[in-house]
């Protein structure tokens, strides 16, 4: 599970004060921007991740030589699975 880093974290991880990491950000554009990244990627997973529980999604599952397709509704539970042989 993915989860966003805050600068608390960051600064626990530098072994820094907080206020390190806000001057660090000002200092350090690229280091600013490589925060942003992480946080945007973060962002667009959390929203696609409701959307999906939101509205239903289906996904392929490969065991060995059978490949079952699973589709979900809104609720997270499972509407139907179909199995097929892979060979």
């Amino acid at each position: 599970m993915l989860a966003a880093v805050t600068d608390k974290d960051l600064a626990f991880h530098f072994r820094v004060k907080i206020n390190t990491i806000e001057k660090w950000k000002v200092q350090h554009p690229e280091f600013f921007a490589a925060i942003q990244r992480g946080r945007h990627y973060f962002d667009a997973h959390a929203a696609k991740s409701l959307y999906y529980n939101a509205v239903g999604y289906e996904y392929e599952e490969e065991h060995a030589m059978n490949l079952k397709k699973k589709t979900f509704d809104a609720n997270g539970r499972a509407r139907r699975t179909t199995s097929r042989s892979s060979s």
